[in-house]
């Protein structure tokens, strides 16, 4: 399954990470899928409240999880791109 979901976070609501990670989440859990990929193509930036969650969650799944178009923010926290960050899940 992709899941490609436009995700605003403002920076004066934190709270509005936790939102995005949970409708994910959700839409994760609905999947029957062995192998999930997140498309971040409308998502300029996430806050840590987004990202730990979805750590936690990928790293306890059951589930191969793969990010696309991550942004440049992204990337210069090396989510999803190093062995702290490799969500496969076993």
């Amino acid at each position: 399954m992709k899941i490609s979901k436009r995700i605003i976070i403002e920076d004066n609501k934190l709270l509005d990470g936790l939102k995005a990670v949970f409708q994910i989440i959700e839409e994760l859990n609905k999947s029957q899928d062995v192998s999930d990929t997140i498309d971040f193509k409308y998502t300029p930036f996430v806050n840590p409240l987004f990202v730990l969650p979805l750590v936690v969650y990928a790293n306890n799944c059951g589930k191969d999880i793969q990010y696309a178009n991550l942004s440049g923010y992204m990337r210069n926290i090396e989510f999803g791109s190093n062995e702290e960050f490799n969500f496969i899940c076993s």
